[in-house]
């Protein structure tokens, strides 16, 4: 490909093209407006079908019974074993929820 008259390699021919696509697209995309996610589970009550958002459809839950994400709009979290805490509560109040072993630790021999 020969050189522009003061020595500087041209761009390929497609740049122009490629700028003008995103020069398009870009505007198009952010002003693009995206539903909320409807909340879906095997087991749902009648305020979570009709909820448009997670945060809807926890709005009406006790205090107690949310998680932290939940409490904080899902902008925190808590570690772990907070977590698992949270759970074994669940389990031992709800006949939905049940916690069993995961896998273990295999030691390695030499």
């Amino acid at each position: 490909m020969p050189a522009r008259p003061d020595g500087r390699p041209r761009p390929p021919p497609y740049t122009g093209f490629m700028v003008r696509c995103l020069a398009l697209l870009v505007p198009l995309t952010l002003s693009a407006q995206i539903p909320p996610i409807v909340p879906r589970s095997q087991w749902e009550t009648p305020a979570m079908k009709e909820a448009r958002s997670v945060a809807d459809s926890t709005a009406g839950s006790p205090a107690g019974w949310l998680t932290v994400a939940e409490k904080f709009s899902f902008r925190e979290a808590r570690p772990y074993s907070e977590t698992l805490d949270f759970y074994r509560r669940l389990a031992a109040n709800s006949p939905h929820a049940r916690l069993r072993p995961g896998a273990r630790k295999r030691s390695v021999s030499s």
